[in-house]
């Protein structure tokens, strides 16, 4: 496993909750947005997947914990604020 660096982040989603999580290593908050796009239009194209969730994470006192910008925003919030 590799080592976790301070500010690292990674998107997580969860096909068919309550399924285990996959995640993705991502660069940026654009990446992020970006990858999660992709996961839930891959998922709407497909009729057998009924739910999912997805999120994204950073590193923070060398855990994992859900990611909040300055204004306390999650992710999910953050692509509202910006048409999706």
């Amino acid at each position: 496993m590799d080592k976790l660096r301070e500010g690292q982040i990674r998107v997580w989603w969860i096909r068919q909750v309550p399924n285990i999580p996959l995640y993705f290593p991502v660069d940026t908050i654009d990446d992020a947005i970006k990858r999660l796009k992709m996961l839930e239009h891959s998922d709407l194209a497909n009729p057998l997947i009924e739910t999912n969730a997805g999120g994204l994470e950073i590193v923070e006192d060398g855990e994992w914990t859900e990611f909040y910008n300055d204004e306390g925003e999650d992710i999910n919030s953050i692509m509202e604020d910006n048409n999706g």
